[in-house]
């Protein structure tokens, strides 16, 4: 078969060549490392992107910046094989999905930028968010698992410090390509302990900037999302482990519902292994128990 030019596709938008160039940079991320950045020409303004796929080396992925006028810009995404040419049609099928996904990132990014441009051109005065959040953990508890969290989210969120004696904790949440709202500032997240049992907590969340201030419409908007977020997130862990909990303590069942056929031995000791393991959950959930 004859080989199959490159597939390509230009588009002309209203944004400026700097702008489009920082939304370029936060492809991979957008895409959770789908993509990376292979190389990078500032000044001729090309961008080479690399992908995998599935029984192929991959592809490349150019993106070429032109200018058109001072709020303009043509945008040229063209998709080459690693190695050799295009020869079969399910191939390029793939690539023009590339060529659209990268599209799609590009105006999703865009719109952020827009959209924080304009959220951040309103000055307000406001308090900064909070949310109180309550735990059937104690602190101590609640605390392990927030190390967890930190281990779990390595380029999101940073450890600024902890304070034993008022049992505070301070985390530095860094921007991320996915924001709804663009701002290319760090989120800082105060937790604080404001009562705690040996089965329960409850636990201040407080969200601001670097100088301890929310000074426009677009900064309140994307930390009260991460401050949601992050209260997410942090639940999901100890969720996901009630739940494994719970599913071990369900193949406990199971096991002890063994008929007669099998050995009473070996039926006794998969109880004695499955136990332990519950109880290293249920340790791991709740170390203070």
């Amino acid at each position: 078969m004859s080989m199959i030019p490159n597939p390509n596709k230009s588009i002309v938008v209203d944004f400026t060549v700097n702008e489009i160039k920082s939304t370029l940079l936060r492809i991979p991320a957008y895409f959770t490392n789908k993509y990376t950045l292979d190389r990078q020409n500032d000044l001729l303004n090309q961008y080479t992107f690399s992908a995998l796929e599935f029984l192929s080396l991959g592809v490349y992925i150019d993106v070429n910046l032109n200018y058109v006028s001072e709020t303009r810009t043509n945008i040229t995404v063209e998709v080459r094989r690693k190695l050799g040419a295009f020869d079969q049609s399910f191939e390029v099928s793939k690539a023009n999905r590339h060529i659209e996904s990268v599209f799609n990132a590009i105006s999703v990014l865009l719109t952020n930028i827009k959209k924080a441009a304009i959220a951040n051109s309103i000055a307000i005065e406001t308090a900064n968010p909070v949310s109180i959040v309550k735990y059937d953990l104690c602190w101590d508890d609640v605390n392990r698992h927030l190390k967890t969290f930190l281990l779990t989210y390595p380029n999101t969120y940073k450890l600024v410090s902890e304070d034993n004696a008022t049992s505070e904790i301070i985390l530095r949440r860094l921007p991320q390509a996915g924001d709804d709202v663009a701002i290319n500032i760090d989120a800082i997240i105060k937790i604080i302990k404001t009562s705690s049992t040996d089965n329960s907590s409850e636990i201040k969340y407080e969200i601001t900037n670097e100088n301890n201030k929310i000074d426009t419409q677009g900064e309140l908007q994307r930390n009260t999302l991460i401050l949601k977020i992050t209260i997410n997130l942090l639940q999901k862990i100890i969720t996901d482990l009630k739940n494994t909990i719970s599913q071990a303590e369900a193949e406990l069942s199971n096991i002890q519902k063994w008929k007669m056929g099998r050995s009473d031995k070996a039926k006794e000791e998969q109880i004695v292994i499955q136990t332990k393991i519950i109880d290293e959950l249920k340790l791991k959930l709740k170390a203070s128990n």
